[in-house]
């Protein structure tokens, strides 16, 4: 999980965690890039679009697309107009909006990990 704001990035991988996924969280791209290469294997990388730093989620998700090609990608925005355009094919399925419910996040889960046996319940 990669989210600059310290209570969502809290919160959320408190949630995953509870629904039985075992999470690395990162409060930027650079952090993530360093767990992303000293992590053997991950299944999934929920990130914030807008992040401080000199690499946006679009551009983390594009550092994974040709470093780690089998990692799923899920991004988030607060932003309107995010998300439009040749971007778009470097996560898998639409970009989830803040605020969003734990329910829709658990969902896009399921959706994008459907054989992990990770989510409980």
């Amino acid at each position: 999980m990669v989210e600059d704001e310290p209570v969502l990035l809290e919160t959320i991988s408190e949630c995953l965690r509870d629904w039985g996924y075992r999470v690395l969280e990162a409060p930027n791209a650079t952090e993530a890039i360093a767990q992303l290469t000293a992590t053997p294997h991950i299944d999934l990388m929920f990130s914030d679009i807008r992040m401080p730093g000199r690499m946006d989620g679009f551009g983390l998700a594009r550092w994974v697309r040709e470093r780690h090609p089998t990692v799923r990608i899920l991004l988030t925005t607060g932003y309107e107009g995010q998300g439009v355009g040749p971007m778009d094919s470097l996560h898998d399925g639409p970009i989830l909006r803040k605020p969003y419910g734990l329910e829709v996040l658990r969902q896009r889960l399921r959706s994008l990990l459907p054989d992990s046996d990770g989510v409980s319940g």
